[in-house]
């Protein structure tokens, strides 16, 4: 499937390396993260001089190595929700529904204005589909 390019969640969630949403998402001592695979790919094509440690693609900060890194389980968790919203979202669209995550986001939150919930716990978010 083509994701939106115009969609900030989408770009938040993909891989900087292969533009995809990550899989097997692993962090970096930097904190960047990557899909496992890619981070190999990458980490592989500087292990031909074994004399240089690994650096993160983006930031250029040296790293042990792949066996060091951990895997994100927060991060996959985050977009497996959003894989299946996206579905469920996909599904509603073909019914003449939004398809739009974020579409359907700023909807629930104008909702919440229009009944007068402005305030709440903050960090909360209300998502109408």
């Amino acid at each position: 499937k083509k994701k939106k390019k115009d969609d900030p969640l989408t770009h938040e969630l993909s891989c900087p390396i292969c533009l995809q949403l990550y899989s097997d998402p692993v962090v970096l001592p930097c904190g960047h993260n990557y899909c496992r695979a890619c981070i190999c790919r990458s980490t592989d094509a500087t292990a031909a001089n074994s004399n240089v440690r690994p650096r993160c693609p983006e930031c250029r900060r040296e790293y042990q190595g792949v066996e060091s890194l951990q895997r994100n389980f927060k991060l996959r968790g985050i977009i497996q929700s959003y894989q299946a919203a996206a579905s469920q979202l996909g599904r509603r669209a073909s019914d003449g529904e939004p398809a739009s995550a974020t579409g359907n986001l700023q909807a629930g939150q104008q909702s919440r204005h229009a009944h007068g919930q402005h305030g709440g716990t903050r960090g909360q978010v209300t998502i109408c589909m």
